[in-house]
């Protein structure tokens, strides 16, 4: 993902410091592709933390002697 997000940033400073567009769809293609991949990684980095994070404390008694 970081590689493609550098590609993408290369390719968006191409396209300002030449002013050619011919690759501008497949940078907003890309960048709607990496706004995918991140927002799906940071919910399952929620999941994954919550679950542990719930399985922990079912490992806790619930009365201590």
């Amino acid at each position: 993902m970081a590689e493609l997000a550098l590609q993408n940033f290369q390719r968006s400073i191409h396209i300002i410091t030449t002013m050619d567009y011919n690759e501008l769809e497949k940078f907003r293609k890309t960048e709607i592709l990496l706004n995918y991949l991140n927002k799906e990684l940071v919910d399952y980095s929620v999941k994954l933390f919550l679950t542990t994070v719930y399985r922990k404390n079912m490992l806790i008694p619930v009365m201590q002697n």
